[in-house]
């Protein structure tokens, strides 16, 4: 025997005895052996769950390998993340076991994806591998035992959020977005928007900016070793990392507080369960029941607590994000305003209509004197952009407006506003106190502390759209501290981009 087959034959014999080890039920811990028979007694949820780094199963290279679960009656698939790897629970032996399904051979392009069942297949969206953040669907072809591409009018990068598949609306969604590209700089990003992928269109769209004080619900879930505080059930997804347990309703814009009769129930074993550092700590709804799993190598505890949708409360909400095309309510006084007010409102903004109609017509002139000349310096032709869209999806039938006028779309009219001001103020040698920042934002007259993040907010977003869209890596507002009272910020807009925006655009 020549060294060559020795080695071939001992790599199968390593990985046969990987195998084998996977399907040893008897080496299971007690957390996994009852998460197995848990998952087989029920034949009608519909689930998701992402379990914490003990639920290995026995699988080889589980480092960084954690498993997604998702339900759908009997059907219960394994998702490995890192892999293509996907698992069935084998019921031929006298105990049940993982099968793997799949006939994949690559691997490393998808942690932090988001997994679910739709229509009885699996799907995964987003995720990350190789320097880059994902921005498609995929599904699992069981016909082929293959993952295969899921088209759609539009792509949407995305790593692990808060998110949740509608089965009535057949929709997927998503709260904010997390993405990394390091093959431009290597940063990471947020957006604090909530997202919907509509499958009837295959096309996303964005519902609109979250709320500040929820701005909680953007927080990665389930890295490495940490527990995802969210329940996936029937009626909506449940959030537990807040005092009291929330649904989150994203198809009604929603989150209703869980009654007082269901939170003392919860009270009784929270903080056990809370306790840091369990490798086989788990939440997962079935039916009407929550189950919460703890457990070490050697012992397994499960908390049951039925809960419905009629354990939280119906008429006592908060909204999760601001509409689309509605002023948030920091920003607009609707609701405040007597009708004398109101009629001057009105007024003013049909004064502002008839100014803005002049500005934009005087506009169209300028660009009609200025088509045979080339570019201004830093911007790109319409032949050479990219085909990156104003909400931060990326449009397969590309996107012709100039990436100027894409970049002031996708802010809000405060956004947009300051913007203009503070451009206009910076080419004169000036630069824009904390005040006028507030106020430009609808703000002024708001308490201190929701000033400040709407004001953090409303500037990380500019700079991080004005990246996107023109390809810059630098900042577009910039401060520095008030020479008058070191407490304070000046805002201004760098010398550089002066060329890139002047002219360009109304001021």
């Amino acid at each position: 025997m020549n060294k060559t087959t020795a080695l071939t034959l001992t790599i199968l014999l390593s990985i046969s005895l990987d195998v084998a080890r996977a399907q040893d039920h008897d080496s299971f811990s007690p957390a996994e052996k009852m998460l197995l028979k848990t998952l087989l007694e029920d034949t009608v949820s519909n689930t998701v769950a992402y379990l914490s780094r003990g639920y290995v199963f026995n699988m080889p290279d589980e480092s960084q390998r954690n498993l997604i679960l998702v339900k759908s009656g009997k059907k219960n698939r394994f998702m490995r993340i890192g892999s293509q790897h996907l698992y069935d629970i084998d019921t031929s032996g006298n105990n049940p076991k993982l099968k793997r399904i799949d006939s994949a051979v690559h691997a490393g392009h998808n942690f932090r994806c988001m997994g679910f069942l739709r229509k009885d297949t699996v799907f995964q969206h987003g995720g990350y591998g190789f320097w880059k953040t994902n921005d498609f669907f995929t599904f699992f072809d069981e016909r082929t035992n293959e993952w295969a591409f899921y088209p759609a009018a539009n792509t949407f990068p995305n790593e692990l959020s808060y998110h949740y598949y509608d089965r009535k609306q057949d929709a997927f969604y998503a709260i904010g977005s997390h993405y990394s590209d390091e093959h431009v700089y290597n940063s990471a990003h947020t957006i604090d928007t909530v997202y919907r992928f509509d499958f009837s269109e295959r096309k996303w769209s964005s519902l609109g900016k979250l709320q500040p004080e929820n701005r909680m619900l953007l927080q990665w879930i389930w890295i490495q070793g940490v527990v995802d505080p969210t329940l996936h059930s029937s009626f909506g997804l449940i959030e537990f990392s807040g005092r009291y347990p929330g649904l989150i309703d994203l198809a009604q814009n929603r989150i209703y507080k869980s009654k007082e009769n269901f939170f003392d129930k919860y009270r009784d074993f929270s903080d056990e369960i809370s306790t840091p550092g369990n490798a086989y700590k788990q939440i997962m709804h079935l039916n009407d029941t929550a189950h919460f799993f703890l457990g070490t190598g050697s012992w397994c505890k499960v908390w049951k607590i039925r809960m419905t949708r009629e354990d939280f409360e119906t008429d006592k909400w908060t909204y999760i994000y601001s509409p689309k095309g509605a002023e948030n309510d920091e920003e607009s006084g609707i609701g405040t305003f007597g009708a004398a007010s109101l009629i001057l409102f009105i007024s003013a903004i049909g004064s502002l209509l008839l100014l803005k109609a002049k500005r934009r017509r005087l506009h169209e002139i300028k660009n009609e004197a200025s088509r045979a000349e080339p570019p201004a310096v830093g911007m790109t032709s319409e032949s050479q952009q990219a085909g990156q869209d104003d909400e931060g999806f990326s449009d397969n039938r590309g996107d012709i407006r100039p990436p100027l006028e894409r970049f002031m779309a996708a802010l809000t009219t405060g956004e947009s506003e300051l913007v203009r001001k503070l451009l206009t103020i910076s080419m004169q040698g000036g630069k824009m106190d904390i005040s006028s920042v507030n106020k430009l934002l609808g703000v002024g007259k708001k308490d201190e502390s929701v000033q400040k993040t709407r004001r953090s907010m409303a500037i990380s977003n500019i700079n991080n759209t004005f990246s996107l869209t023109m390809k810059s890596q630098g900042k577009l507002i910039r401060r520095e501290r008030d020479p008058e009272d070191k407490r304070s910020n000046l805002y201004y807009i760098s010398e550089e981009y002066y060329p890139m925006l002047s002219g360009q655009m109304e001021m």
